[in-house]
């Protein structure tokens, strides 16, 4: 006979389940980037493991979902979603896994990041401000595409079907819920990630697919404080502009437009020099790559082990947070894990 949870816990066993399968793959995926440089055969385990827990996690959601309609979970348990979302987006970037998000999920990404450019004022006061210091420092503005840079040699790699303007979304909907969850604003630190992060992404747009590098820096840089946007309180629109609100000013929260103009500046390459040479060099000083794939691998596993151990990875350790040792190995008993 099929055993199944009383029907008064359901939810809170299938939150449990749910909130360990969150943690398992966002900690396999972690490991498998971690492992990249190890030997072929095991690269390959941990990507059949990764992409295994990334199934359940997909079938599980769709059987929870089915379950309990209108659930959308604690807000702990939408964290741990995503970080997921954004590991997962992170590693198939970065790492050359198999895994890899449906042109779906790419499109409605570059939609949600074209329409937050479209939608901020942003964009105007950042072309003003280009074009104004752009001609008193020597700055050039011109377009990418004119300079040939798509058929030079190509600093990023290969182009690929995610780009770093397609991941900004989901890393500032995870920075922004994690910062409503712990009612703090973002720290300087965090500042300079972002900034380093939308200036590499708005160079890779510039350098891998021709797009105008003042159009690339506008898509790019289109987060901060908007007083006049309309969102409704709990969506990640609202928690990323209340990310950016100085609660007590009411305004834009303090260094966060010194920080981003200061990365606008440092991407503009001089008059008479093409942005090839200078993002070469920038790459190679200033701004490598290598160095924010870890900083925001960094960023990854320090919100993970901000987050509490789901209930069936202690139970796993044999040590569960605020039960007894006789406690723990008779829940192990009750649940079958023993």
């Amino acid at each position: 006979m099929e055993k199944r949870a009383n029907p008064s816990s359901q939810l809170e066993v299938d939150h449990a389940i749910l909130d360990y399968l969150l943690y398992s793959a966002t900690k396999v995926l972690i490991h498998d980037f971690r492992k990249g440089s190890s030997e072929k055969g095991d690269r390959n385990k941990h990507e059949d493991c990764a992409d295994t827990l990334l199934q359940l996690v997909d079938s599980f959601l769709l059987f929870f979902r089915s379950l309990h309609p209108g659930d959308h979970g604690t807000q702990e348990l939408q964290n741990r979603l995503r970080l997921l979302k954004f590991t997962s987006l992170f590693c198939s970037r970065f790492a050359s896994l198999t895994i890899r998000p449906s042109k779906k999920i790419i499109k409605r990404l570059r939609d949600s990041s074209t329409q937050r450019r479209k939608s901020s004022n942003f964009g105007n006061r950042l072309a003003d401000t280009i074009e104004t210091e752009g001609a008193a420092q020597g700055v050039n503005t011109t377009d990418s595409r004119d300079s040939g840079m798509r058929t030079s040699t190509n600093i990023y790699g290969p182009d690929h079907p995610i780009s770093l303007i397609d991941t900004l979304p989901s890393f500032m909907a995870l920075s922004a819920a994690q910062s409503v969850l712990q009612k703090q604003p973002v720290s300087v630190l965090w500042m300079r990630l972002a900034a380093g992060y939308m200036a590499h992404a708005a160079l890779e747009q510039s350098l891998l697919r021709g797009v105008r590098l003042t159009d690339a820096v506008k898509e790019a840089f289109a987060w901060s404080y908007d007083p006049d946007l309309s969102a409704e309180q709990g969506t990640d629109e609202w928690a990323i502009n209340a990310m950016f609100c100085d609660q007590e000013e009411e305004a834009e929260v303090l260094g966060w437009n010194d920080v981003k103009y200061e990365h606008i500046r440092t991407i503009m390459p001089p008059d008479g020099r093409s942005l090839q040479e200078h993002a070469n060099e920038l790459l190679a000083k200033e701004l490598p790559i290598d160095a924010l794939v870890e900083r925001l691998l960094s960023f990854i596993e320090g919100m993970l082990k901000a987050q509490p151990k789901p209930l069936y990875t202690q139970l796993e350790l044999g040590k569960v947070d605020g039960l007894s040792q006789r406690q723990t190995q008779a829940l192990l008993g009750t649940i079958g894990m023993k």
